[in-house]
């Protein structure tokens, strides 16, 4: 099979049997040129991270391995300083069985199995070895550095939130003492039993008061036999 056939099938295998944490296409639609990103490992010191890989295609693919080169910094044993990768798959134990897809997910496992008969990076092997904590740690910084998003623009955003929501209390605040205060305006305190009382007696004899003639009579004669009863 020609080689930009093969790379072609493997493409639409990828696209159509996509594999979690690593993706992968040709770079402006060139097949002997792809680029991948592989999603550091749950549980890995990686974990978090998106790391990109560089791969290159031989004219003589799949007869001949692809090259592949990490373009995100990564500190790693199996992973020089530049980027170069040693990896069984892409040197003695390619096979054209294999594929692209299956090799970035051996180039995943080795991120959490290291393999220390052939590193590349002698610091982060003896770390490995002599103290694991802080092999972790180093690990994580360098994700953190270099394969994680800027968090200076999360921060700014939740701090963003934050001011929003005072400020929104702030008013909401206002909104309701204002409310309060013309509520009080509208309905003003309802008076005690004994003013209501006094209210309508003194209601009454005003009326009394500016009645007619008659009217003026007939409540003095009311009045008076109210007081006889009493007596």
């Amino acid at each position: 099979m020609q080689p930009a056939r093969r790379l072609q099938k493997e493409l639409e295998k990828m696209t159509l049997e996509p594999v979690v944490g690593i993706e992968a296409e040709p770079c402006a639609g060139d097949l002997f040129k792809w680029s991948a990103r592989i999603r550091g490992p749950e549980g890995s010191p990686y974990e978090g991270g998106s790391f990109e890989v560089d791969i290159r295609l031989p004219s003589r693919y799949p007869l001949e391995p692809p090259k592949m080169k990490f373009k995100t910094p990564i500190f790693h044993p199996n992973v020089s300083g530049s980027g170069d990768i040693c990896l069984d798959v892409l040197k003695s134990q390619w096979s054209p069985a294999l594929s692209l897809q299956k090799v970035l997910l051996s180039l995943s496992s080795l991120l959490t199995d290291p393999n220390f008969s052939d590193p590349l990076n002698g610091e982060a092997s003896h770390l490995f070895n002599k103290n694991r904590a802080g092999y972790d740690a180093k690990c994580r910084e360098m994700t953190q550095r270099h394969a994680m998003p800027s968090k200076k623009g999360g921060a700014e955003d939740a701090e963003s939130k934050k001011r929003r929501r005072s400020e929104s209390s702030a008013v909401a605040t206002v909104l309701d003492s204002d409310e309060d205060d013309g509520h009080n305006e509208a309905t003003p305190p309802s008076p005690s039993p004994a003013a209501k009382a006094k209210a309508k007696a003194k209601a009454k004899a005003k009326a009394i008061a500016g009645g007619s003639p008659k009217a003026k009579a007939k409540a003095k004669a009311k009045a008076s036999a109210g007081r006889a009863s009493g007596r």
